[in-house]
């Protein structure tokens, strides 16, 4: 499969392009500054992924819809007015689209996870901590979680030199404290999730928000006997 890459040289980037190429994809790559159309025209890629910045997503999300081209996002900062207007047209055009707010699988099984908690438990606090360069703050795993629970969540943001990508729920009850963490120390703990997403966004007709919605489609299943 040929797969076309936005943003092959940032950090994230080049990690993905080094990954599928091992796992045999053919790979194109092309910065956020390039014209992404005419390199769709000229390479006609299967697949492409956004691995740029909140400040190009949007415009290369609409650039690969405007192609009929499946998609893979891995940036976060899109908003949730533009992420339905997305929605919309993806339905239109019959086209795969994947918004992947986090790749780790690790942290999918954390927001997996808090969903089952937060039934016993109404304080809920969300604590991420990034690397300085992260542009966005909240993060969109952080967002994402708040969203996937039905109570109220406070999100608690922190910029650490030394830092990747961490983030724990705490759910605090009557003298306890339940914490459901996850530590990144490389981005190489990406990559299964992103060559997941590849497979998937070419069975696609729609949009999907969130890994969480492919590795758990039922959602979480809600305890059957609740204190």
């Amino acid at each position: 499969m040929k797969v076309l890459i936005a943003g092959h040289n940032g950090k994230m980037g080049s990690v993905a392009v080094q990954t599928l190429k091992k796992n045999g994809y053919e790979v194109i790559g092309v910065g956020s500054s390039d014209q992404l159309s005419a390199s769709i025209d000229l390479h006609r890629p299967q697949v492409m992924v956004d691995l740029t910045t909140p400040d190009h997503v949007a415009k290369h999300l609409a650039c690969a819809l405007d192609h009929q081209l499946p998609i893979v996002v891995g940036t976060t900062g899109l908003t949730n007015s533009e992420i339905a207007s997305f929605e919309s047209i993806a339905k239109s055009k019959e086209v795969g689209v994947i918004i992947a707010p986090n790749f780790s699988i690790g942290a999918i099984l954390m927001m997996h996870c808090a969903q089952i908690a937060e039934h016993f438990y109404d304080a809920i606090d969300i604590v991420e901590v990034h690397h300085p360069e992260k542009k966005d703050q909240p993060s969109g795993t952080a967002i994402r979680t708040a969203a996937m629970l039905k109570k109220t969540a406070h999100i608690h943001s922190r910029r650490q030199l030394g830092k990747l990508a961490d983030q724990t729920v705490y759910f605090g009850g009557e003298g306890e404290v339940l914490s459901i963490s996850h530590q990144t120390s490389n981005r190489e703990c990406f990559m299964p999730g992103l060559l997941f997403a590849l497979k998937k966004v070419v069975m696609l007709d729609h949009l999907v928000y969130g890994l969480d919605q492919l590795l758990f489609p039922s959602g979480a299943n809600i305890p059957e006997n609740i204190f």
